[in-house]
């Protein structure tokens, strides 16, 4: 789809193409842009002609065909102001044709960002879960976008620019002299044969190079989103290797590609210069023959010396396009379905709309196996519900309840069976029409980077304030939505607490009002009290409603409310509950701890995707500040700030010298032309031959052409090769200065998981322009115009100096231009930063996205972003164009003012014809030297942002909490000895809703060697947090932490971290093997895998690995293991490590009661009995497992206020009894 009104671009199977994205709509643009640079490029043969009449004129006056020198001169004057006319009505011309091509490429950008968007929005969450390497993908597939973009706009103007001015200066020569131009011309077949040839091995390598890109971003994407367990289970060094390894295969595929493009480059090079030997035989022949006149074999030759620059030309654009192919075909590949992508079903009637209330819910013999699994996840299972009391579905970890709430939403078929919804079978219904009856609110609630009204407005055209406001007092929000800054206008991050978020959650199902609502665990991170509140409102608004709630906790069922009990994905029972709350059984979960208060406070999990910026990294990110626009280096300032990442200095100097003496060899040739061109004229005006001949000068330019083939390959490559070796090594520097710093460095502007990995894998390769183009650009500009300075004084210093006074002026303009371009630029660049940002958080966020049922309202902001985008867009078009248009018109201008006056002064006799030839030529190559500066200067504006975000990275200084300490080995405290403790910390969060409100204050406790300790408080007293400084991954603002002793500052991150581990309350893994996943930042070369399995039973979880068809090596994925079974994993994981010291956040939470127990029993008895000098953390709010820890911490407002054994706890009056006296 397109914001432009294009039409709906067909989303069956997708061709790969350059117009893949093309309709009907973009061929005005077409026809205009193609009329438009064809009339531009009539403009060289024009020009070529007139030239040629120029000398033809002094031919006659020379001749004596002229009364007087007034008439030669105006004619002369007439003719070069003609060249003047040319240039500046080709510049408006180029200026039209550039801009329109440029828009022509945005609207394909458009199309192709909004069909990649309203493609994954409409896969099956299935696709998602199969998909490898999807965020990978991701970030390579909005390269590939741009590379279209670059395709379709610049590159085909300059291929139908090249290609037009080939025909026309073709017909030019043909008319002038046909036999002539044949001769010159012979080389074209081999010509072609080249390009064939290296283009489809450039296809090939940039196939390559795309593949291993997207691979490398998969391990950023990892390493940045999940920056807090990449630290705490130092995975940076495995994940440094493997991105490593991933970015040195795409620069060996980059480099092949270089040696096909600059293979076919040079040998096109010299082709196109070797039709002058050629040509000036035969040329010479016709002239002395008094066949053609001398002004026809100038054209002729000017011709096709021009027309041999445009097949330069060409070839360069012809190897950008296999470029763009390639980026077409990985787009194709990654829009391509598969069995499960089809979002709608060819069965679906897709304009019957149904009619649901929730009155009845039928299971029909459903049963559903995930793919690879050994065993069904649900197995005939049939029920009724026609009720309006909340069913409440029951079970231990990995039973099917999930499961069951996935097929109700019809994320996933059933295997088997039928499932009704009010006489409606939900096979016959798509997944877009089952989330517009259907509401599912999960425990992990997504919050977007929104405000707080436009979080809960999703998915409503129109909704008034006071329908906001009204639904968060429902969700118990009223304190949240007083203490925000904005009220409910304020943006909301990812800084909440699990409360918070789940509250979010449930105001936004509460607007939504769907018939059918289901609760997944959607409130377990609430307070009882609030909780209870909570149920007691849900079941005034859900009267006449049909209602879920998918639970293992009882405590929240009243008097008849239904009870659906699963096992092993069976229905065990489903009855009406008449027991009373009270004599509930062992087997049921009792309550949470009561929140004091209800106010903004950071304490989301260590393991929150949200990060926060303290005072420690302050410091070391002034480099980094927030400034509302990036102020960009200049590529000076850059490749200062990156000299010490460049590796092979020696290939760019080497590269850069070979590329100014290709810069020169050129005009030297120019001299060896005129030489022979000379020759000819000589014969024409009937004047004795020089001393030497032809034969000299054309054995001359023979050997300058074969050098300056092999030494224009030679800089291309190394240039090519030296830079994709610079960009690389900032790759993994950057890499490994990000590793280097705290969690706060994410929340930073450009510092952003999405923008990091765009900026590393996308805008890196930006960079290369900087030394391959820009350097040799400008040293070949200062060396022509030094050698046009000696060469006036040799020759004669009046043209000369006439000559080279344009190139100041050339370079004035190309630096005023640049400067405003960058600005330009950089904007651009920023806002698709923009639209690649929201894309990724949409993937990332995309179960909540179709629970909601907001594909749409996602896709509207989209296009949203795609107008602002488009906006920029067409003023970076304006300009890019005009630059383009200024290079052809200073080049015409000064072409006609040095032709002009040297004609004057050959006419006058104060220069020889042949002095006056030499400084022409040289002059013009000069000319164009400074052109193609100014038309390089788009894609180094690009680099130079690239390159300021890389310098600023670059130049941050390491965390200490990340870096700091020393790396020998210590003695570990023994039993009974101090292992950690806490002196007088401070802490606070400065995010943007957190201002600097501490969270610790004066925190102090000191825990033993072997001891099994609890944290225990309200939400928002700081538990977290703890954990959180324990894991060394944020610095306290005051205090001192020690651990075995030392303060941890003082200790090697990675030694610490072997012995200090975190189990998360959200469990987390990467795409990849249970092996794989539980090895994770350990060395696995000598790891024993009975002792892993032997974990795995500690944890009740062994039993279900076994039954997977791969065992261990089954690929880990969320589609067959619950939430409950990935925390015993976790546990799993940091057991396998056997650290001294265990800190378990809230890891009991998501687990039904039996495998409470069995944690349980495990964090109190089993492992302290295996390991007596074992430390363990448990961080909990269930008076069950506090029960049983020997010893509590009472945490209040970020201050120990209680310290003791439960029972001696419980019966003081304190902090402690006041939370556990409504729940005991």
């Amino acid at each position: 789809m397109s914001m432009h009104n294009d039409g709906t671009v067909s989303m069956g199977q997708t061709k790969a193409s350059l117009f893949m994205f093309a309709t009907k709509r973009d061929i005005p643009y077409f026809i205009s842009g193609f009329i438009t640079m064809v009339v531009a490029s009539v403009g060289s043969p024009i020009q070529t002609h007139i030239y040629g009449k120029a000398f033809d004129k002094l031919s006659k006056y020379i001749t004596g065909g002229y009364k007087g020198f007034g008439d030669f001169i105006s004619d002369i004057r007439l003719l070069c102001g003609l060249i003047m006319v040319v240039g500046v009505v080709r510049m408006l011309v180029t200026w039209l044709s550039i801009h329109i091509w440029l828009i022509l490429g945005e609207r394909q950008q458009d199309r192709a960002r909004s069909r990649l968007f309203s493609n994954l929005m409409r896969q099956k969450l299935e696709w998602y879960e199969r998909k490898e390497n999807l965020m990978g993908s991701m970030a390579q597939v909005n390269r590939c976008i741009e590379e279209i973009r670059d395709a379709m706009s610049e590159n085909i103007a300059l291929l139908v620019q090249g290609t037009s001015s080939i025909i026309l200066l073709l017909i030019s020569a043909m008319i002038s002299s046909w036999s002539l131009t044949l001769v010159i011309m012979a080389s074209a077949p081999i010509m072609a044969i080249s390009s064939i040839i290296f283009g489809k091995l450039t296809f090939k390598y940039a196939n390559k190079e795309n593949c291993f890109s997207a691979k490398a971003s998969k391990v950023l994407d990892w390493s940045f989103v999940s920056g807090n367990l990449v630290r705490l289970l130092n995975g940076k060094f495995k994940d440094s290797v493997n991105f490593n390894r991933m970015v040195d295969l795409s620069a060996k595929a980059f480099t092949r590609m270089s040696i096909s493009i600059s293979a076919n480059q040079s040998i096109l090079r010299a082709l196109s210069f070797m039709v002058f030997v050629q040509g000036f035989w035969f040329g010479a022949y016709m002239v002395s023959a008094g066949k053609l006149r001398i002004g026809q074999v100038f054209t002729a030759f000017s011709s096709c010396l021009i027309l041999g620059t445009h097949v330069s030309t060409v070839a360069s654009v012809l190897a950008l396009l296999n470029k763009g192919q390639a980026a077409a075909s990985m787009i194709a590949r990654f829009l391509e379905y598969d069995e499960c992508s089809s979002e709608e079903e060819s069965y679906v009637e897709k304009d019957f709309e149904p009619i649901i209330y929730g009155k009845t819910l039928q299971f029909r013999d459903v049963g559903f196996l995930y793919r690879d699994a050994k065993r069904p996840s649900l197995q005939n299972v049939t029920f009724d519900i026609d009720t309006d009391r909340l069913t409440f579905v029951l079970g231990r970890s990995g039973c099917g309840k999930s499961t069951l709430a996935s097929l109700l939403m019809k994320f996933y078929n059933p295997t088997s069976g039928e499932i009704i919804v009010d006489n409606h079978n939900m096979n016959n219904l798509t997944s877009s029409q089952v989330s517009r009856f259907t509401t599912l609110v999960e425990s992990n609630a997504l919050v977007f980077e929104k405000s707080l009204y436009e979080n809960l407005a999703l998915g409503h055209k129109e909704i008034t304030e006071s329908e906001v406001i009204n639904a968060c007092k429902f969700a118990e929000l009223g304190p949240f939505v007083d203490s925000l800054k904005n009220g409910i206008h304020s943006k909301m991050s990812t800084a909440l607490s699990g409360g918070q978020m789940q509250r979010i959650g449930l105001a936004r199902a509460y607007l939504k009002d769907s018939p059918i609502l289901i609760l997944d665990e959607a409130l377990s991170a609430v307070d009882h009290n609030t909780r209870k509140t909570l149920y007691r409102k849900i079941r005034s608004w859900r009267k006449k409603r049909m209602t879920l709630v998918i639970s293992h906790d009882l405590s929240d069922v009243e008097n008849d409310d239904y009870v659906l009990r699963l096992e092993s994905g069976r229905i065990e029972s489903f009855t009406q509950h008449t027991k009373p709350v009270e004599s509930l059984g062992e087997d049921e979960e009792i309550g949470f701890l009561t929140e004091t208060k209800d106010e903004f406070e950071a304490t989301d999990s260590i393991f929150s995707d949200g990060t926060h910026f303290n005072s420690s990294s302050k410091r070391d990110l002034e480099a980094m500040h927030d400034s509302s626009e990036l102020q960009v280096l200049g590529v000076l300032s850059i490749l200062k700030h990156c000299y010490y990442t460049i590796q092979n200095k020696l290939g760019i100097v080497v590269g850069l010298i070979l590329s100014l003496i290709s810069g020169v060899i050129t005009p030297v040739l120019s001299f060896c032309f005129s030489k022979l061109l000379s020759n000819i004229v000589d014969q024409s005006t009937q004047l004795p031959p020089k001393e030497k001949g032809a034969v000299f000068w054309s054995a001359l330019v023979i050997g300058l052409i074969v050098a300056d083939g092999l030494i224009y390959f030679t800089s291309h490559f190394l240039l090519a090769y030296s830079s994709e070796q610079w960009v690389v090594e900032l790759r993994k520097k950057a890499l490994a200065v990000i590793n280097d710093q705290d969690m706060s460095f994410f929340s930073k502007k450009y510092s952003k998981p999405a923008e990091l990995v765009a900026l590393l894998m996308n805008d890196s390769r930006d960079l290369r322009n900087l030394v391959s183009e820009f350097l040799s650009a400008v040293l070949s500009l200062i060396a022509l115009t030094l050698l046009g300075l000696i060469w006036s004084i040799v020759s004669g210093w009046k043209l000369a100096l006439v000559g080279t006074s344009f190139v100041p002026l050339i370079l004035l303009v190309t630096i005023s231009y640049g400067m405003i371009l960058s600005r330009f630029e950089t904007k651009y660049k920023d806002m698709v930063g923009e639209v690649e940002k929201f894309n990724h958080n949409a993937v990332s966020g995309v179960k909540t996205v179709k629970a909601f049922g907001l594909e749409n309202d996602f896709e509207g902001d989209l296009k949203e972003k795609l107008i602002e985008l488009f906006a920029v867009a067409k003023l970076r078009a304006c300009f890019t164009g005009l630059g383009f248009a200024l290079s052809e018109m200073c080049t015409s201008i000064a072409t006609g003012t040095i032709l002009y006056y040297g004609l004057y002064l050959v006419a006058r006799f104060e220069y020889s014809y042949e002095s006056m030839l030499q400084v022409l030529t040289l002059l013009t190559f000069t000319m164009a030297s400074a052109s193609t500066l100014m038309g390089s200067l788009p894609e180094i504006a690009r680099g130079q942002r690239a390159g300021t975000l890389f310098a600023r990275i670059l130049t941050l200084n390491p965390s200490p909490i990340e870096t700091s300490g020393d790396k020998k080995s210590w003695r570990m405290a023994q039993y009974g000895e101090e292992i950690i403790s806490f002196k007088n910390i401070d802490f606070s969060y400065n995010g943007e809703q957190c201002s600097s409100k501490k969270v610790l204050r004066d925190l102090s406790f000191s825990i033993k060697t072997g001891e099994v300790v609890g944290i225990v408080g309200a939400s928002g007293s700081g538990k977290s947090t703890t954990a959180s400084l324990i894991g060394r991954l944020r610095d306290c603002d005051k205090g001192c932490i020690r651990f075995n002793g030392k303060p941890i500052k003082d200790l090697d991150p990675l030694w610490y971290r072997k012995n200090v581990v975190v189990v998360p309350q959200s469990p987390k893994f990467f795409e990849g093997s249970i092996w794989e996943n539980l090895t994770y930042g350990i060395d696995n070369s000598f790891l024993d895998k009975s002792f892993v399995i032997e974990c795995l039973k500690l944890c009740n979880i062994w039993t279900l690995v076994a039954s997977l068809q791969q065992g261990l090596d089954t690929v880990l994925d969320d589609r067959s293991v619950s939430s409950g079974q990935l925390q015993r994993l976790c546990i799993a994981r940091a057991l396998i490590r056997e650290p001294k010291l265990i800190v378990f956040d809230e890891s009991t939470s998501n687990l039904d009661q039996e495998n409470v127990d069995i944690i349980t029993n495990l964090i109190t008895l089993g492992l302290p009995k295996a390991y007596p000098e074992m430390t363990l953390i448990s961080i909990t709010h269930d008076v069950n497992v506090m029960a049983n820890l020997p010893r509590l911490l009472v945490l209040k407002n970020g201050e120990i206020v209680q310290d003791g054994t439960f029972t001696s706890l419980s019966q003081e009056s304190g902090e402690f009894k006041r939370l556990t006296t409504n729940v005991m």
